[in-house]
């Protein structure tokens, strides 16, 4: 099976679950997850699940609680969509990696710029005799040459063969984002472990295009066309997104939340901890951990707080808003309405999958979503004037963090890996996203919208 037939083999399997995300948000949607990682939480009730806790009393007042603000006429800036031929030229780039092919190394090979090296280094600071904090990784995987690590580094692996070992002495640079090893001298203990070397690149022209799509486009020209085409289709997708969570972050911050039901809190609770853990632990980390690397500064108890927040707001705009809420009636026919999106033939194969209250959550999350957006007052801007008007907001809001914020950047980077995490994957995190822009924009271009108003 070529490449083009697995990606759209796989953009077939992610759509089905797109799909199945959209149909079934909740009140409470993991954002951490959703903004740094790119996936969005659901909570999926099967007919044979246990049942649930007991979580407290579920009837309560939620005015008791919330008091709301302005909702209706909530100014927010939409960036307008664009695609610049750097980006056509990066996604090229990506298709044409997916052609190139590779081999290991042998015990005869040197290492040399451009191989994809596995490495396990440990770093001493000179005078000392321990290694330093961030300076040690086993099984390290990256590209020789790309400027992921520090200067000196790669130069030393040069020549290496598999299996041997050698001590790199390196500097620091003067400019070091951590300020404890700027301009510092370091020994790394180096041991290549395994590596792979291009041994072809193919050429950007009507025979790749052809090979690539498996004859869906067979010159270059029309090819480009369709790129550029998804490309904006999902930069458009990701203008109304961010548009969406910024008009329902000013909705909740003009909001007044004082208190909080304990059914709402300890569902909340429990349900982002057991999301979060599965997540975190993907990545062989503690809670803490994840919420520190992708958390963006706010830890977990935090983040709690927020979405117990967002809920109470949003059931109080439901409950004020006339059309909103949604009776039994309504939410049986939207649901036979969306059979396919369920992937089910019957409201009754739905209803047996998913949780009532799931679905009511999802449909009038949706109502009430397009209901703000309605009433908004949104000024398209470009993309460099959005970050400007976000970056004027943020010195607005905290006047004295910005050295701060500037010297945090700087502490999560102690390692040997230099300026760039040295990881060297980062092209590969570029491609991939390409990829998925390609293949499944059309598709979840609708789901993007729906998803819009998870925060809700």
């Amino acid at each position: 099976m070529s490449n083009y037939a697995k990606r759209k083999q796989a953009e077939a399997v992610e759509r089905k679950k797109e799909i199945k995300r959209t149909a079934i948000i909740t009140a409470i949607v993991i954002a951490v997850i959703a903004l740094f990682v790119g996936i969005l939480i659901f909570l999926k009730t099967q007919a044979n699940k246990p049942v649930e806790k007991n979580y407290g009393d579920p009837n309560y007042n939620v005015f008791d609680y919330v008091t709301l603000g302005q909702y209706e006429g909530i100014e927010v800036y939409k960036v307008i969509p664009e695609v610049t031929d750097d980006q056509v030229k990066s996604k090229i780039d990506s298709i044409v990696n997916e052609g190139i092919e590779k081999s290991d190394l042998t015990e005869e090979d040197v290492a040399q710029e451009g191989d994809e090296v596995t490495i396990d280094f440990v770093g001493v600071l000179e005078g000392e005799e321990e290694p330093f904090d961030g300076g040690s990784a086993e099984d390290h995987s990256y590209t020789l040459g790309q400027g992921s690590m520090i200067p000196g580094f790669d130069e030393g692996i040069y020549g290496m063969k598999i299996g041997e070992t050698k001590n790199v002495n390196v500097t620091f640079p003067e400019d070091y984002k951590n300020a404890d090893y700027a301009g510092k001298n370091a020994t790394f203990a180096i041991t290549l472990k395994s590596g792979k070397r291009v041994t072809f690149t193919p050429e950007w022209n009507d025979e790749y295009v052809t090979k690539y799509t498996e004859g869906a486009y067979t010159n270059v020209a029309d090819y480009e066309v369709k790129i550029r085409e998804d490309l904006l289709q999902s930069a458009t997708d990701s203008s109304e997104q961010q548009m969406q969570q910024d008009l329902w972050a000013q909705v909740v911050e003009n909001a007044t939340v004082d208190g909080y039901p304990d059914y709402v809190f300890n569902k909340t609770y429990d349900e982002l901890y057991s999301q979060v853990q599965q997540y975190a632990s993907m990545f062989n980390m503690t809670i803490d951990d994840y919420m520190s690397y992708f958390g963006g500064g706010i830890d977990f108890p935090t983040y709690v707080m927020q979405q117990v927040n967002s809920q109470l707001v949003r059931e109080a705009l439901i409950k004020t808003i006339p059309g909103i809420e949604m009776t039994e009636d309504e939410l049986k026919e939207a649901v036979k309405a969306d059979l396919e999106k369920f992937d089910a033939a019957t409201y009754e194969e739905v209803m047996s999958k998913y949780k009532e209250e799931d679905l009511r959550t999802y449909y009038q999350s949706d109502r009430l979503q397009k209901y703000l957006t309605e009433k908004a007052v949104i000024t398209e801007v470009t993309s460099e004037q959005y970050q400007e008007i976000q970056q004027q907001k943020q010195a607005e809001q905290n006047p004295d963090n910005g050295d701060a914020n500037s010297e945090n950047n700087g502490e999560g980077d102690n390692t040997g890996e230099g300026e760039g995490d040295g990881t060297g994957e980062g092209d590969n995190t570029d491609d991939n996203t390409d990829d998925n822009t390609d293949d499944n924009t059309d598709d979840n271009s609708d789901d993007n919208s729906d998803n819009s108003s998870d925060g809700q």
